[in-house]
């Protein structure tokens, strides 16, 4: 390169620095007929990875699946559960009604017997008919028969 009168100017002659190869030894590479086995394993190492990634898109693919499963069973699993205790809750409010009524109709029982008594008391003592109070115990809620 010249510099001249403003303008840069490239002479026709062009000298090289270094000489060419690696460490002082000059080889040229030539490719040689036939050498297009090499194309040939590269796409059959191409084809072999693509075959992989396929097959590790499957796995993937059913991995997600399972764990999709494996999460619907346990929300199944959560809502057997409630419905469990829901029913375990029902039955429990239906044996405290049972046991409610039951000591209601124990209750109505007992009153019956105490008017069976009366009704027998008065039918068998047709001459003596002494004057009968009812009287009720607010603790207990028993009837007592004062004679």
């Amino acid at each position: 390169l010249c510099v001249g009168d403003g303008r840069v100017q490239a002479g026709t002659e062009a000298q090289r620095q270094h000489a060419t190869g690696v460490g002082g030894v000059d080889h040229a590479v030539v490719p040689e007929p036939g050498a297009g086995e090499v194309r040939v394993a590269l796409h059959l190492v191409l084809r072999l990875c693509s075959l992989l990634f396929a097959l590790c898109s499957l796995l993937f693919a059913l991995c997600s699946l399972l764990l999709v499963l494996c999460s619907w069973f346990l929300v199944l699993g959560s809502l057997l559960f409630a419905l469990g205790y829901l029913l375990l809750v029902l039955c429990s409010w239906f044996f405290a009604l049972c046991s409610l009524l039951f000591a209601l109709g124990s209750w109505l029982l007992a009153l019956g017997s105490w008017f069976l008594a009366l009704g027998s008391f008065f039918l068998l003592n047709k001459k003596h008919r002494p004057q009968i109070t009812f009287q009720l115990q607010r603790t207990t809620g028993f009837v007592s028969i004062l004679v």
